[in-house]
């Protein structure tokens, strides 16, 4: 994703990723929207589509 959306190489010493991420995820939550993103531990993150999140919220 770094090196795509800004053309370099990632230092994953930073948390770049982290912070944007955590951008999105608010205004998500801000615009009422049931999709959302998790946190994929050793991996990064995946996107849940609201339809999906709506069907965990029901299994849970």
């Amino acid at each position: 994703l770094h090196r795509d959306v800004w053309g370099h190489r990632f230092d994953r010493g930073t948390n770049l990723i982290d912070v944007y991420v955590g951008y999105v995820r608010r205004k998500l939550a801000a615009a009422g929207c049931a999709a959302r993103i998790e946190t994929v531990r050793g991996v990064g993150y995946r996107y849940v589509p609201a339809d999906e999140a709506a069907e965990d919220r029901n299994d849970g």
